[in-house]
């Protein structure tokens, strides 16, 4: 098989729907233990070549003893004591620690305008106000009706156009 440099996985999570991740392969071995003197397993348990692939921002690895995509072990089993006495990390357990959880980071998706004005538009002050315009209308108030609900409509498009950007 020739080398390509698009691999995905198919995954299927407990919610039922698939998804198709980027496989991820890592080459280089770590350059140290991430908790050195301390790890049990320590860089044992990696290979030369690692599968790796993100999804829903957790991170699966490929098990090399059953070839099964775990997710990635993190050190949360230790007793509180352990986690309250470190002093952080040095520059080459930074980098194997990088290596083996990947960067401490997360992402927050911005929504889009159409996600931010649906719902603007179907918060309750709209939807009474569009509601009062329509029985205005029925009442023959229809110039005061059409220019209160376009200065409504105009309102919450600029609110959302704002919204849009802070987020």
């Amino acid at each position: 098989m020739a080398a390509t440099s698009n691999t995905f996985a198919l995954v299927t999570p407990t919610d039922g729907r698939r998804a198709l991740c980027k496989l991820q392969v890592s080459i280089t071995a770590p350059p140290g233990d991430a908790f050195p003197n301390e790890d049990k397993d320590g860089a044992d348990d990696w290979s030369s070549t690692q599968l790796s692939f993100e999804h829903r921002s957790r991170v699966y690895r490929r098990d090399e003893r059953t070839g099964i995509f775990q997710p990635a072990a993190y050190p949360d089993t230790r007793p509180v004591a352990w986690y309250v006495s470190r002093t952080g990390h040095n520059g080459q357990s930074a980098e194997s620690a990088r290596h083996k959880w990947g960067p401490n980071d997360l992402r927050v998706n911005r929504p889009g305008f159409w996600d931010i004005m649906r719902e603007q538009l179907i918060a309750p002050f709209f939807v009474f106000q569009t509601f009062c315009c329509v029985l205005w209308l029925a009442d023959e108030y229809w110039y005061y009706s059409l220019f209160t609900l376009a200065m409504l409509v105009s309102f919450f498009l600029f609110i959302t156009a704002t919204g849009k950007l802070v987020w």
